[in-house]
C-alpha cells in the first residue's frame, strides 16, 4: 500500500471545547472539514495517508494529538520561533518514513518554519508545495487526496529530494556563506513580496532580471536580501554567480524586452 503524508497549516476556526480534542477535530475551517471527509473514505483506497499539522501554538504534530483550544496567530518571528523544533519532528518522525509524496498546504508564513526540510529526507521521495490563493489550494488538496490525474500542481509545484534543486547548496558571497535549497530561497522572496517589503531598488531592472511570482526583481537586491550584504559591496556579475548557484534563474532584460 502506498504511504503519503500531508502538512497541512492550522486554523483560525477552532471549536469551543472544555477539554482537548484531537487536532484533525479541533481545527474545524474548509481545509480541515476535507481532509476527514476523506479519511472517513480512506479504507476504500489503495494509499493510506499520514497528517501533520503546523500549529502556531504547538509546532509541527501529529493530526491525532489532542490540544486544548487557544488563540494564537501565526507570524513570521514565530514561524521562525517554531523552526527547530518543527525540523526535528521532520528530521526525527516524518524522515524515517517511506513516503512516496509529501503534500504541504499552508500559507508562506507557515513555510517559514519549514525551511530546510528538504534536506532532512532520508530517501527520494516526491514534494509537493500547493502555493495558490486560499480557493484554489482547497481545490488542490482535493485533487491530491483523491490522486485525480488531472491535478494542475503537479507541473508547478513538484520537486523531488533526490534533484540537485532541492539539495541545499553552500553559496558565499564577500564572505558571507548561506545554505538552502532554491525552494527555500523562492520561498523568502515570495514573503517579502506578498509583504509588499520588495519595491524601490527592488524593482530597478537594468540588465538582468529574477522572475518570482511574475515579479521582475534586481539580481543585486535579491543577493544582497538573500545573503546580506549591501548592493555596493558586490558587483552584477557576483550577484548572477551566487545567484546561480542557488538555482535562481537570472534573465536577459534586453533579449525579453
Amino acid at each position: 500500500m502506498t504511504q503519503r503524508c500531508l502538512i497541512v497549516g492550522c486554523s483560525k476556526t477552532k471549536l469551543h471545547s472544555l477539554e482537548p480534542l484531537p487536532a484533525i477535530q479541533l481545527y474545524d475551517g474548509p481545509t480541515y472539514r476535507v481532509i476527514r471527509r476523506f479519511l472517513g473514505h480512506a479504507s476504500l483506497l489503495d494509499h493510506s495517508l499520514d497528517v501533520f499539522v503546523l500549529s502556531a501554538e504547538h509546532g509541527l504534530i501529529r493530526a491525532d494529538t489532542a490540544i486544548p483550544t487557544y488563540d494564537r496567530l501565526m507570524t513570521l518571528k514565530r514561524a521562525e520561533e517554531l523552526r527547530p523544533g518543527v525540523l526535528n519532528v521532520v528530521r526525527d518522525v516524518i524522515g524515517s518514513q517511506r513516503y512516496s509524496e509529501i503534500f504541504l498546504s499552508m500559507g508562506r508564513t507557515y513555510l517559514a518554519a519549514l525551511v530546510g526540510f528538504e534536506s532532512l529526507l532520508r530517501q527520494p521521495v516526491k514534494v509537493i508545495i500547493s502555493a495558490s490563493s486560499s480557493g484554489q489550494k482547497l481545490t488542490e488538496l482535493k485533487r491530491w487526496l483523491w490522486s485525480l490525474k488531472e491535478s494542475p500542481i503537479a507541473a508547478r509545484s513538484a520537486v523531488t529530494v533526490a534533484s540537485p534543486k532541492v539539495i541545499p547548496q553552500s553559496v558565499t558571497l564577500r564572505g558571507r556563506c548561506v545554505q538552502m535549497t532554491t525552494q527555500e530561497a523562492v520561498t523568502r522572496l515570495e514573503y517579502v513580496i506578498d509583504q509588499a517589503e520588495a519595491n524601490g531598488s527592488a524593482r530597478v531592472v537594468r540588465d538582468w532580471y529574477v522572475d518570482i511570482k511574475g515579479e521582475k526583481l534586481s539580481p543585486k537586491w535579491v543577493a544582497s536580501y538573500l545573503f546580506n550584504v549591501p548592493v555596493r559591496e558586490f558587483s552584477a556579475d557576483e550577484a548572477r554567480r551566487v545567484l546561480n548557484g542557488l538555482g535562481l534563474i537570472c534573465h536577459r532584460a534586453r533579449a525579453d524586452a
